[in-house]
């Protein structure tokens, strides 16, 4: 575990010094500031219609503003994600600097945790910068915290998701750009995937795919309907493309 740790550290501090993060941090805080205001106002006006029709606490702050910010940031980070990540073994091979890593004495699985922890913790600190609005904002209106944690739990785990898919398609090529477009494509594959159930006439199947449709189960924690299933569907989903990596790169350690 020191090693996937030591790989940790380096990987973070090439992605600080590094232009791609920094653009990908000012992106996100311009989109979500933008975004924030643009909720509020909405909020705000929903909120004076509702009393001028005589109508008690008609929208609440939540499904006025929470949702919708944790929804956009579901977008942004399918997008993102797969941008943090390509970098991850794809540059490594074009750089030859995976030979290195490969001969060095670190197991595949430290190889890969190191990868994944990285980008884990790149992802909190944006998780940081979108938090600061709604605990602004809690100054002024009720802010619900069970259902703002519960949003932003299910929002880490389905994050983690694309941070395992992002890896395994980084590590089958050594081209950056082929990395990104694999990775997206998947996301959107977990994502949409739910349009079968309008789709199908059977029940079964329309039950198997909402199971593993990414967005529902976001959804359901948004609602603050948190399930045990959902937990060990998207953690072991995560294991999954992770063990696949790490399956890649043990090949390529034997070619």
């Amino acid at each position: 575990m020191i090693s996937s740790f030591i790989i940790t550290k380096k990987e973070i501090k090439t992605a600080i010094k590094g232009p791609g993060f920094s653009f990908i941090l000012f992106l996100f805080t311009l989109l979500i500031s933008f975004v924030s205001y643009s909720a509020i106002e909405m909020l705000k006006l929903r909120t004076e219609g509702a009393a001028l029709q005589g109508q008690d606490g008609g929208v609440n702050f939540h499904t006025g503003y929470v949702s919708q910010m944790i929804y956009l940031m579901h977008f942004m980070m399918m997008l993102f994600i797969p941008a943090i990540t390509a970098f991850s073994f794809a540059e490594e091979r074009k750089s030859r600097t995976m030979d290195l890593l490969l001969t060095s004495p670190i197991t595949s699985t430290e190889i890969v945790l190191g990868k994944f922890f990285a980008v884990v913790a790149m992802l909190l600190g944006i998780f940081a910068i979108s938090f600061v609005y709604p605990l602004s904002m809690s100054f002024a209106v009720d802010v619900d915290w069970k259902l703002l944690f519960s949003s932003y739990v299910g929002l880490f785990l389905v994050s983690g998701v694309y941070i395992a898919i992002g890896l395994f398609s980084s590590s089958l090529t050594s081209s950056v750009i082929l990395s990104y477009v694999i990775a997206v494509v998947l996301n959107l594959f977990c994502i949409f995937i739910v349009w079968g159930t309008q789709t199908s006439e059977n029940q079964a199947v329309r039950n198997v795919l909402n199971h593993v449709s990414i967005s529902k189960h976001l959804t359901d924690f948004i609602q603050g309907s948190v399930h045990l299933t959902s937990f060990v569907f998207l953690l072991s989903v995560i294991v999954f493309f992770m063990f696949l990596t790490q399956r890649v790169i043990e090949s390529a350690r034997w070619r």
